[in-house]
């Protein structure tokens, strides 16, 4: 039995390899959802737009802003210019065809289960 002032070790090395790993897998898992979602909505908002010459559809695109760890944003755009006039801007704003933002409001609930699940993954298979 030691006596009073005893001194004693704790290694900690275990918990700091997983902390470490933690951040570096749901950062991945976090960026990788997010490029997953940007191409569910890129997709959804495509079928949604209105068709006349298919200009429209295929000028809708995605870009994934990361920043350190699980930052991420997805930014989702639709423009397409004919002489000067935008067209996108014209379906979504005067004719109220909100395409872009229907299918985002459609699926967010899903969306966020699916990011979820993917960090939750990331953060056993790093010893959670």
């Amino acid at each position: 039995m030691p006596g009073a002032g005893g001194n004693f070790e704790i290694n900690v090395s275990g918990l700091v390899r997983t902390l470490n790993t933690t951040g570096e897998n749901l950062g991945k898992a976090a960026q990788d959802g997010a490029k997953e979602i940007a191409r569910e909505w890129k997709r959804g908002s495509r079928d949604e737009a209105p068709i006349d010459t298919g200009q429209l559809r295929r000028d809708i695109s995605e870009k994934l802003n990361a920043g350190s760890g699980a930052n991420v944003e997805i930014e989702m755009a639709s423009n397409t210019h004919n002489g000067g006039f935008n067209y996108a801007y014209y379906q979504h704003e005067v004719r109220g065809n909100n395409y872009l933002d229907t299918v985002a409001e459609e699926n967010e609930d899903k969306w966020r289960k699916h990011l979820e699940g993917k960090l939750e993954a990331a953060a056993k298979k790093a010893g959670w």
